[in-house]
């Protein structure tokens, strides 16, 4: 088996199928340093990972992955029963990323992230309840690493570590004004396969989205997502 990496234009192209053989596993590490600008990827204890740039190519075609084919009905109906915007996100390193959006009859759209966008972890309905998947270590990690980022959307570690604990006894997210003043949402987790997760959220004006019924949405979640 033949692998290789070469530049063409903005992209890294590697070739090949399969484990690699050692030697061009060590060929390729040692090569890596040269490239890496243009592969966009970030070096950690041990090697290297993909940045968030790079990766983001990836999930430029979201819209034809099966997971999104599978939910796409089911957001539909909760769409269409709660009049709402309906958002689903999956986890990518530090953020979460939109997959696909349906849009509900009420008059007034909240659309907080297109398909495609990504956002931290934490930050909205949908990337706080995912972010609660994760260990309070990998957490305070994933702050430090971002901490003018999440000071910039008013989460100091203090105030996120309450979010996640409210999350966890919930069992779903909420947020009020987190994103956008007057925009509220309701999310909630559901493993759409054994190594996915992904979320589900409900976004909507502040004055749709009272406590009473942002327990409703909550409810109405997780009576209808896989369990």
């Amino acid at each position: 088996m033949n692998s290789s990496a070469t530049k063409s234009g903005d992209h890294v192209v590697i070739v090949g199928g399969g484990h690699l053989a050692r030697e061009h596993h060590e060929y390729f590490v040692r090569k890596l340093p040269q490239i890496y600008p243009v592969l966009l990827c970030k070096r950690v204890m041990g090697g290297y990972r993909l940045g968030i740039d790079a990766m983001q190519l990836g999930f430029a075609s979201m819209r034809r992955v099966p997971l999104v084919d599978s939910c796409r009905a089911l957001m539909q109906k909760l769409a269409r029963m709660s009049g709402d915007t309906v958002f689903l996100v999956v986890r990518q390193g530090d953020y979460c990323v939109c997959l696909h959006r349906e849009e509900g009859h009420f008059p007034v759209k909240v659309f907080t992230t297109d398909v495609g966008g990504r956002r931290l972890l934490g930050i909205g309905a949908g990337g706080l309840v995912l972010m609660t998947a994760l260990s309070d270590a990998e957490i305070g990690r994933t702050m430090e690493r971002h901490a003018t980022e999440y000071a910039q959307s008013g989460f100091t570690p203090t105030r996120m570590a309450q979010a996640v604990k409210r999350t966890r006894h919930a069992g779903y997210a909420e947020i009020t004004d987190t994103i956008t003043q007057g925009v509220s949402g309701v999310g909630r987790t559901f493993w759409a396969s054994p190594t996915t997760l992904a979320a589900i959220s409900f976004g909507a004006i502040t004055t749709r989205l009272p406590a009473p019924r942002r327990k409703e949405m909550a409810q109405l979640l997780a009576e209808q997502l896989p369990r």
